[in-house]
């Protein structure tokens, strides 16, 4: 087994939340999610970090998807 020490590590993603996204907690570790085009994932190093960021994402796809319905009903 290798152990490996990162005094500094950085990752950004820069991916549109559009509608229609499908969003997949594959793991408690890995989760993906697809567009019209490309199919993203993110391994986590804790299942609280993948946590945190499943809370954010589907907040932001429940924010996304009652702004939609709100202009496509009034």
């Amino acid at each position: 087994m290798q152990y490996y020490l990162f005094e500094y590590v950085q990752v950004v993603i820069n991916c549109a939340i559009i509608r229609g996204l499908r969003y997949n907690r594959a793991t408690p570790t890995f989760h993906q999610w697809r567009d019209n085009r490309q199919v993203y994932g993110l391994n986590f190093a804790s299942k609280d970090d993948a946590d945190n960021f499943a809370q954010a994402m589907l907040s932001s796809l429940d924010i996304l998807n009652s702004v939609l319905t709100y202009h496509l009903f009034t």
